[in-house]
Parts: C-alpha cells; structure tokens; sequence
C-alpha cells in the first residue's frame, strides 16, 4: 500500500495523539515536521522516514522534544 506524504504525517500524528501520556503530546495542532523522506519497498509499498520539529509550549521551545517516525503501509513500526 503507498502512501503520500500528507497520509503519513497524519497516521504520525493521529498516532500521537493516542499515546499523548507516553510522548508528551499534548496537541497535534502545533506539530510541524522538519524531516520527510521515503524509500521504495517491495512491491511498490513505501516507508516514510519522518522527524517532528521541535515542540512549542507556551511559546517557549523546548528542546529534545523531536519524533522520530518510521511508517510502512500507513503504520507506525517505530517511533523514538
């Protein structure tokens, strides 16, 4: 199954917004991505490489708060 960059910056952040607690996502309003980059599997599916900027609180940025995303046919297989 391919999919486009758009659908895979949505799973990364309806994915998220399920485990908000485990990643200290509060919203996904703010969440920009600083890195989208894919590769060609077999079979013509795809795996997205994706990296979140930096997170916004109260105006202030935080640091080491990126998210790095690994989704192959719509689904998250890593996230660090």
């Amino acid at each position: 199954m391919k999919v486009t960059i758009s659908e895979a910056q949505s799973v990364a952040k309806s994915f998220m917004l399920q485990n908000s607690t485990l990643l200290g996502v509060r919203s996904s309003e703010g969440i920009t991505f600083s890195r989208s980059d894919s590769s060609v599997l077999q079979e013509g599916s795809a795996e997205w490489y994706l990296t979140t900027d930096l997170q916004n609180y109260g105006g202030l940025e935080v640091y080491d708060t990126s998210i790095n995303f690994i989704i192959t046919d719509g689904k998250v297989i890593s996230c660090a």
